[in-house]
């Protein structure tokens, strides 16, 4: 009986130690008209202005005025909108991590009782 779970636990590891999917947002995003599905990070747009952003996301997408989602902020652009810019050069879309529930757990009080 030792062999099965010395080998359930070795499988228990190697599954610990497989990373997690990205993050990604839900929907498209559309630069210039090119389509990025369940976009999370950076695009810089290597079009020619104005810049044309579609936001079909559940989260907002952020527009900076350099090229690789540097420099000073263009605008935000929200769920379901649409918007041209002269002076966005890149689109950033950041899609927090999910809260570990375990983590969230609330801390065991240290009062008698």
């Amino acid at each position: 009986m030792r062999p099965v779970v010395t080998v359930l636990a070795a499988g228990t590891l190697a599954l610990a130690a497989v990373p997690g999917p990205a993050h990604a947002a839900n929907g498209r995003l559309v630069i210039n008209g090119t389509e990025h599905l369940s976009p999370s990070g950076c695009y810089t747009d290597t079009g020619s202005s104005p810049m044309r952003v579609l936001n079909d996301m559940d989260h907002p997408a952020v527009i900076h005025e350099s090229v690789n989602c540097a420099g000073a902020v263009d605008m935000v652009i929200q769920p379901g909108e649409y918007r041209v810019t002269d002076q966005g050069k890149s689109v950033f879309v950041e899609v927090p991590e999910e809260e570990d529930p375990e983590e969230a757990e609330e801390p065991e009080s240290g009062g008698a009782g």
